[in-house]
């Protein structure tokens, strides 16, 4: 292990370490009868702050000059103690983790409330073992005590015991010959004593070492299902296994196989890849059965090919589902199909994504494509599938074509040396897509293969006869059979879906005379199948029909996906109800056959779906029309606000808390997650009232009146309505909410204390739910009534307006200006980093700089709104006058940097047409806070760190960017992009003038970085450096500074 690799394994703790020195210090500055212990433990954490930095610049300098570390030497054994013990201290002080707002930090008043986590011997094992940590570090910042550490642990104690030997021996000596020495032997008997805390830190991270070791065996027998389970569950949250059950079972057995048998599934399954023909797209119409054929697809590669090692991934894309179809969950699944197809995964691969896992956060695009490239080097083959490609949102697409594009076409370039794992894409989607794809620079010359799908009518006629077979309500003759077969295939438009719709309408009719009426009378386009259906439903009796029109309104509006049971207990409200009347439930068995075929469930995820995404797309024309469910946003946040206001819930409650007048504290543990099963709509009322609420406005004036009279008439009466309409407060966007909202439920409301809101802080409370409902009508009134200030700050110290902006509210934004709200530069960071573009205009129009600066990091609203992409916003800041268009963050990252980390072509080329330059370098700087250290990347190095696609390699080196640009290490592009295994974009910057010779700052070239590397057993070390070989004008006899060459 390389000293630069510790250094970032020490940094790493760093910022742990002093995130629990910034805990304690808020914690003794709240609590004013903090005790000693604290004290105390703030001063060693410092120090071993210290000492950590000091060793990180003592590893980096000169590190190449240095010995490697074994991974069992004394250092990393003490290093990675002192990694656990930090972590472990972090996890019992986390509960008074400081909120930082504009750099100040403060603790929450209810931390006077709680007492020290630390028990006396607890505290005094800590404080001992820190200690230890510190002087062992300390011992280690000489070359000589390094070299020391480097070896074995119990080479080292040997050694150690050696030189303590000697020491006291000098120290015997010193007394019998009565020299005065006493400052000597001081300094022997500090020594004496640096040396025991250095030997026991090192007996006791080996033993902690070995006693690991010990039971590797048991434990991974115990756990390594259970963990890989979890693993697969946090790279992504979709699981495509689950819905292609569901639309296997829902096949007819002996269709579709004409598709497996057409050229160009064929030479696609079979071919090697050339001229395109690793592509294969397969566009149809909607209903004609493409998800149908996917699945067909899945199943036969899985049968055809299981007695070979080739992987067969898939994902389904769902229009309705945008929030977890994210381009690195795509991906995610994709891995996970593939590890799943392993025998088994090797153990370096799974260790580097459980090093990911526990940073805690989402597995990033980035981290996915790496780790789906190296997972594929597995197989002799991978057939990935995609379908419905259509519904993924265009940014995703966007993103996900681009990484498949780079694993199609690196995996089979010929260029490549010994690539060994062709990769073939398949998908499908609507006709509109097959032009996309074909327009995208790298495939267009490719060639793709491309079919037209439609149902074919023997399949058709297969369907219909089933249908017919199943249907037992009415005895029919076989020529009247064969005439419905017969005139619903003809009117197929091949489609599946239209036929579907259409032998329901004739089959529903009871008698034959109606049925021949039926079938004659039956629509002949899909969206006149569809407004037919619906007037059978609205014709049933009218409880049924109330019914399937709820069902359908709230299954078409919903912004997630429902439950049954969410769906059951929104059907259950009704408007004035005070309370969840269980007598109300409809049964799950009835609940859908109302609809008439247009809603389902999804057996794969329990929810409830419409048939087709294309009954949703007539849905939205007849509601953007003003003929159905103009209402229904109104009626839903009525609902919502209903149900979250339940008087009962917080009866139920006081079986599970205690309470302190005039303070409520929950304290729910188990029963605190029971409790919100039980009430299942909870989650999504909270999390999309206001979502509701703002776009029933247009609809219904109605609506402000409604949630004024609710909030003045419960709120204050009810304790969990409070909790809840508060929870938006703390979040920034319906992502965030719907992300965090078990955390916040446990972490908010069973640690902390919720004030009783009464008199002005009631006042301020409904304010700031107003604001977030957009409702400025109602704001306008009660603000009138109440007698507000609108300058007011919320508990956590925000202002009416920073939300407003936040949320996009922008009616509201104008309201509380025009009432001398004051504006704060933080508001135009939010709107820009939310994407509320009117918001963004309105704040400027009113003065707002657009050159702030602002966070831990100076973000810039030009740098938020790059990041994010969007586009719009960074047209309208960078139309501003005095705008900076390579402004700066604390990091000296510019906005263009973040567009190309986050692959934002087209604001990356605004940001370039509007003079961004393309060579600005990040600088070097380490703040306080900090463990990050600038690395002098241009926006080229930062494209190649985060795999962007070549399209906007292209784009800087268009406008400027030098090819051969270093970085802090004397590393160019094209070195990173070899040491990345990124051939493709190591081809293409070599095709730009790119010199493969290039040294860095210790006169090596990558050909001698990558064969001398550490992680050489990593990678595919062998495929590269052949690949390197097989350049023109390599040099493999550069000779370094310190001799070496390549071949040494």
């Amino acid at each position: 292990m390389d000293p630069f690799t510790i250094s970032t394994g020490v940094t790493g703790f760093l910022s742990l370490a002093l995130e629990i020195s910034k805990i304690i210090a808020a914690y003794i500055n709240d609590v004013k009868s903090a005790p000693d212990d604290a004290h105390n433990l703030l001063e060693e954490v410092k120090s071993l702050c210290h000492v950590l930095n000091q060793l990180v610049e003592f590893l980096e300098k000169d590190a190449k000059d240095r010995r490697n570390f074994q991974p069992t030497s004394a250092l990393c054994l003490v290093i990675n103690a002192c990694r656990q013990q930090i972590e472990d201290l972090y996890k019992k002080l986390k509960k008074f983790q400081v909120s930082i707002d504009g750099g100040a930090g403060r603790v929450s008043g209810f931390v006077e409330r709680l007492k020290w986590p630390l028990k006396k011997e607890d505290y005094q094992n800590t404080i001992t073992t820190l200690h230890r940590f510190v002087q062992t570090f300390q011992f280690s910042l000489q070359i000589s005590n390094c070299e020391i550490l480097s070896k074995s642990a119990s080479d080292v104690v040997s050694t150690l015991e050696q030189n303590q030997d000697k020491l006291r021996t000098i120290s015997v000596l010193s007394d019998q010959v009565q020299i005065s020495m006493d400052e000597v032997i001081n300094a022997y008997n500090k020594q004496l004593v640096v040396l025991d805390h250095v030997i026991a830190a090192v007996l006791a991270s080996s033993e902690t070492q070995n006693k690991i070791l010990s039971s590797v065996e048991v434990l991974h027998r115990k756990t390594d299902a259970r963990e890989f389970e979890e693993l697969l569950r946090w790279i992504s949250p979709l699981e495509p296994q689950i819905r292609h059950q569901d639309i296997r079972s829902k096949r007819l057995e002996n269709t579709g196989n004409w598709f497996l048998e057409t050229e160009q599934f064929l030479k696609w399954r079979d071919g090697d890849g050339s001229d395109g023909t690793n592509i294969f797209g397969c566009y149809g119409i909607p209903g004609a059965g493409k998800t149908i054929m996917s699945s067909l697809v899945i199943d036969h590669l899985s049968s055809k090919l299981s007695d070979k090692n080739t992987c067969i991934a898939y994902v389904y894309c769902d229009y309705r589902d945008k929030e977890n179809q994210t381009t690195a969950n795509m991906l995610g699944a994709l891995l996970k199909n593939a590890m799943v197809s392993l025998e088994a995964v090797p153990d370096a691969f799974l260790e580097i994504l459980s090093q990911q896992r526990k940073k805690r956060e989402p597995l990033e695009l980035n981290d996915a494509f790496n780790a789906l490239s190296q997972i594929l080097q597995s197989f002799d083959t991978a057939y990935l599938c995609l379908d419905a490609l259509d519904e993924a949102t265009e940014d995703h697409r966007r993103r996900l074509i681009n990484s498949l594009q780079q694993l199609v076409t690196s995996r089979n370039s010929d260029s490549v040396a010994n690539r060994s794992t062709p990769i073939k894409l398949f998908f499908t989607g609507r006709p509109q897509i097959e032009d996309y794809i074909n327009a995208h620079p790298a495939i267009k010359p490719m060639g793709p293969l491309s079919i037209r799908l439609e149902a074919r009518t023997h399949d058709i006629v297969k369907f219909i006869e089933h249908k017919i077979m199943m249907d037992t309500k009415v005895k029919m003759g076989e020529g009247f059979k064969a005439q419905i077969v017969a005139d619903i295939t003809a009117a197929s438009q091949g489609m599946f879906l239209l036929p579907a719709l259409q032998i329901e309408a004739v089959l529903d009719k009871t008698t034959m005379r109606k049925r021949r009426e039926a079938l004659k009378e039956m629509p002949r386009a899909l969206y006149d199948a569809f407004g037919v259906t619906i007037e059978r439903i609205q014709n049933q009796k009218p409880e049924v029909a109330q019914q399937a029109m709820d069902i359908l309104k709230w299954v078409f509006l919903a912004k997630e996906p429902l439950t049954v049971e969410e769906l059951q207990h929104a059907l259950a409200v009704e408007p004035q109800d005070k309370d969840l009347d269980w007598e109300n439930f409809i049964h799950e068995e009835l609940l859908l056959e109302c609809c008439l075929g247009l809603v389902i469930i999804d057996e794969s995820t329990r929810t409830i779906r419409l048939v087709h995404k294309s009954l949703q797309d007539y849905l939205k024309t007849q509601y953007d029309e003003g003929r159905l469910f103009q209402e229904a946003h109104y009626e839903i946040t009525r609902i919502c606000l209903t149900y979250m206001s339940f008087y009962g819930f917080d009866s139920e409650i006081q079986t599970l808390k205690t309470y302190k007048s005039p303070v409520l504290r929950l304290d729910l543990g188990h029963n605190y997650d029971r409790f919100f099963e039980k009430y299942v709509l909870i989650k999504y009322a909270t999390i999309y009232w206001s979502y509701h609420a703002v776009t029933a406005k247009s609809q219904s004036h109605a609506v402000d009146e409604m949630v004024l009279n609710l909030l003045q008439d419960k709120y204050e009466k009810c304790l969990v309505f409070q909790a809840l309409l508060k929870f938006h407060f703390d979040l920034d966007s319906d992502m965030e909410c719907k992300v965090h909202w078990y955390g916040w439920c446990r972490e908010e409301l069973q640690s902390h204390m919720l004030r009783r809101s009464t008199g002005q802080d009631l006042k301020s409370d409904i304010l700031y739910v107003l604001v977030l409902s957009g409702l400025e009508e109602a704001l306008r009134r009660f603000i009138k009534s109440s007698d507000v200030d609108v300058n007011i700050s919320h508990w956590s110290e925000r202002t009416l307006l920073s939300f407003a902006a936040q949320w996009g509210r922008t009616e509201v934004l104008k309201l509380l200006l025009d009432l001398g709200a004051e504006v704060d530069p933080m508001l135009l960071v939010h709107a820009c980093e939310s994407g509320h573009l009117e918001a963004a205009k309105v704040l400027l129009d009113r003065g707002a700089n657009v050159n702030s600066q602002h966070g831990v990091h100076f973000y810039s609203p030009l740098e938020f709104a790059a990041e994010k992409g969007h586009m719009e916003i960074v047209k309208l800041l960078l139309d501003q006058n005095n705008v900076n268009v390579d402004i700066k963050n604390s990091l000296s990252q510019t906005p263009l940097i973040a567009a190309v980390q986050n692959a934002h072509t087209d604001v990356l080329k605004l940001l370039l047409d509007r003079g961004a330059d393309a060579n600005l370098k990040d600088s070097d700087m380490r703040t306080p806070y900090s463990s990050y250290s600038a690395q002098g990347k241009t926006p080229l190095h930062y494209a190649v760190q985060w795999n962007s696609n070549k399209d906007i390699l292209e784009l800087l080196l268009e406008y400027g960017a030098v090819v051969d640009s270093k970085d802090k290490y004397g590393e160019t592009p094209l070195f990173c992009s070899i040491m990345r295994q990124q051939l493709a974009l190591a081809e293409f910057l070599l095709e730009r003038g790119a010199d493969i010779n290039s040294k860095n700052n210790g006169g090596w070239t990558v050909l001698m970085q990558l064969i001398h590397s550490q992680s050489l057993g990593a990678v595919d070390s062998f495929k590269i450096v052949n690949w390197i070989l097989a350049q023109p004008n390599v040099d493999i006899n550069w000779r370094a500074p310190n001799g070496w060459t390549a071949l040494s």
